[in-house]
Parts: C-alpha cells; sequence; structure tokens
C-alpha cells in the first residue's frame, strides 16, 4: 500500500497538539480522520484542511470513555493516533473521575478499536508527566527508561498520575493481549508554539496559557525551577515518524529540546519584547539553578528529528498569545489554566 493511500485516525482533532498531527499527516500525503466531541468542532477542521479536499474526514465521539467509543471511526484505518487525554492542573475536585479514569478508559478503548480495524501501528501521545519525579535527586539527565514511580504511590492522585498510569495501561496491554499492532509512546514536556486549532484567551490549552500568564503580569515572580520544553510542531512531526519508522516499532520516545527555568523564559521573552518589560518578571537573571536535563539522543537518531531552539519557540508562542490578545481586544482572563483536551 502507497503512503498517499493510507489512512490513519487522530483522537481529539480539535485539541492543540493533535491538531498539528492532523496537519503533518496530511501534509506528508495521508488521509487522517479525526475524532471530536461534536459538529461545530468538527467543522472548524474541515474549514482549517479545506486545502487537502476529502483526505480529512472528522467522525464524532462525544465520550471516548464509552466501549466501542472509537470502533466505527477506526474502520479502514493503518494507523491509529491516540492524543486525547484530559489535560488541566487547576479546578480539579475529582482527580480520579476528572483525569486518572479517562485517561485510562479512553486509552483502552482506542487501543480495542486499533485491535478490531486491523491497524499495523499505534502511536499513542504520553507525557514526561509519566518520566519525571518530584523525588529525583539532581543533577540527573532523564531518558525513555525512567518512569514516574512517585505519581503512582500518591494517596491522591494527579495529572501525572493519569498520563503514567495511561501509558502503563497501554504497555500491559500489548504484552497481554498480543495484540497484532505494534506500539509507540511519545513523551513530550511542555509543548508550545503556534496554535492552529479553534480556541480564546479562557479556552486556551494549559501549556500556552503558562506563556500567556507571564506576558499579562500574572506572575510577580518567575517559579523557581522549570521544565522541558519542545515546539509543537516538532512534536507533530515525531508523530508521523513513528508511524512510519521500522526503528520505531515499540519505543518510547522523549520528545524534549531541553530542560530551561521560568527564570530562563523571562529573560528571553524580557530581551526581545520591550513593550512587555512591565508584564514580565525581572527575576534574577544572573543566578543558576540546578535542573535535570533531559536526553533527546533517541528521538534525534531514530526519528531524526531537529529541534526548533528554546528562544525561537519562546517567540513563536508569545507571537501567537499577542496575536489572539489583539483578536479579543486585548481583554484576558488568565485566573483558570487548562482546558479539558490537548
Amino acid at each position: 500500500m502507497t503512503k498517499t493511500a493510507e489512512k490513519v485516525i487522530v483522537t481529539g482533532a480539535s485539541g492543540y497538539i493533535a491538531a498539528h498531527v492532523v496537519d503533518q499527516f496530511l501534509k506528508h500525503g495521508y488521509r487522517v480522520v479525526g475524532t471530536v466531541r461534536s459538529a461545530s468542532k468538527g467543522e472548524y477542521l474541515k474549514k482549517l484542511f479545506a486545502a487537502y479536499g476529502d483526505a480529512f474526514e472528522y467522525s464524532i465521539v462525544p465520550d471516548m470513555q464509552v466501549e466501542g467509543a472509537f470502533d466505527e471511526a477506526a474502520k479502514g484505518t493503518q494507523g491509529f493516533i491516540h492524543v486525547a487525554s484530559p489535560f488541566f492542573t487547576e479546578n480539579v475536585t475529582d482527580p480520579n473521575a476528572q483525569l486518572v479514569t479517562p485517561a485510562v478508559r479512553g486509552t483502552l478503548s482506542a487501543l480495542r478499536a486499533a485491535r478490531a480495524a486491523g491497524v499495523r501501528r499505534v502511536v499513542v501521545t504520553s507525557s514526561f508527566a509519566a518520566i519525571v519525579r518530584a523525588s529525583q535527586t539532581l543533577p540527573y539527565t532523564y531518558t525513555e527508561a525512567d518512569w514516574n514511580t512517585d505519581s503512582l504511590a500518591l494517596e491522591v492522585p494527579t495529572y501525572q498520575t493519569s498520563k503514567t498510569k495511561a501509558e502503563k495501561t497501554a504497555w500491559e496491554y500489548l504484552e497481554k493481549e498480543g495484540a497484532s499492532f505494534d506500539l509507540v509512546t511519545m513523551n513530550p514536556p511542555l509543548v508550545v508554539g503556534p496554535t492552529i486549532h479553534e480556541t480564546s484567551t479562557t479556552s486556551l490549552n494549559t501549556s500556552m496559557k503558562y506563556i500567556l500568564r507571564y506576558i499579562t503580569g500574572y506572575f510577580k515572580e518567575p517559579p523557581a525551577g522549570g521544565i522541558g520544553w519542545v515546539h509543537v510542531r516538532d512534536l507533530a512531526l515525531a508523530h508521523v515518524r513513528a508511524f512510519e519508522r521500522p526503528v520505531a516499532s515499540n519505543q518510547r520516545y522523549l520528545v524534549g529540546e531541553g530542560f530551561y527555568s521560568w527564570q530562563d523564559l523571562c529573560n528571553v521573552i524580557r530581551a526581545n519584547y520591550s513593550t512587555l518589560a512591565s508584564q514580565v518578571p525581572v527575576g534574577t537573571p544572573g543566578v543558576r539553578q540546578t535542573l535535570p536535563s533531559i536526553s533527546n539522543e533517541k528521538v534525534k537518531r531514530d526519528l531524526g528529528i531537529e529541534f526548533v531552539p528554546f528562544e525561537t519557540m519562546v517567540k513563536e508562542s508569545v507571537d501567537d498569545c499577542l496575536a489572539l490578545l489583539k483578536r479579543e481586544g486585548g481583554s484576558v482572563n488568565v485566573g483558570t489554566i487548562g482546558a479539558a483536551d490537548e
């Protein structure tokens, strides 16, 4: 079967990451069916990807936890790209019901649909949250061999717990069920870069809302510590190559450019946007913090990803947030972080 004849399903296609994943698969000649929760979300994507004609279609899946939720949409596909998962860290009143259960059930629903459809490979968007450990002594370099065992021991589960359990569920399913497909999991840290999905300052996805908060005066001082970073287009391209390349079979990939402090973020914004100086914390620019690092050698070697540098991804993210603010007349409500689907 030629690549242009192959069809993949991308779950949560109206989300920040998934919309870029759909875009990259279309650019690489695939046909794509994207799952969305409503017709309005699907129609937005049809307009967004109109240049690809009937290569893109959408399927409405209101609740991915329902048994057989993806079965119909997955029929006739050769690849299953499971991106949909709850991603929010604030206003969580019942973490099991809001985070863990949907993530695990959604993953199982995807894997069962993939098996029924006879796809050859499943790519699951996991997270660096399933790798990083709060208890880890520093300095330390994280690799694909690491697991966030801390999150599994928590009395009250968190977003990190949901991603760890969901990914472990995927690997256990492959081992126990003897599935006919192989599996690849992608473990990105904080994902930033331009938005192409339908969004607003109030519904902006969690990762980009961090950027929005930093340029609108929410933070008075940068918090200690930092986080790993990756450009959304690099991550989306990695999904395509993870599906295509034989070497990726049954592998995990830590898809990140590097680890940077929140102070580093403030430094880049202040150096490039003088008009935002009064909104962005000064912090302590000359003080270096002890941070972990991440190894991206495997994803560079196997998938050939050349990562967008940190400063460039920050500038593109700030520009996107400024454009969003301009469209909305400059008003912003940054009190609540997080959209339900990434």
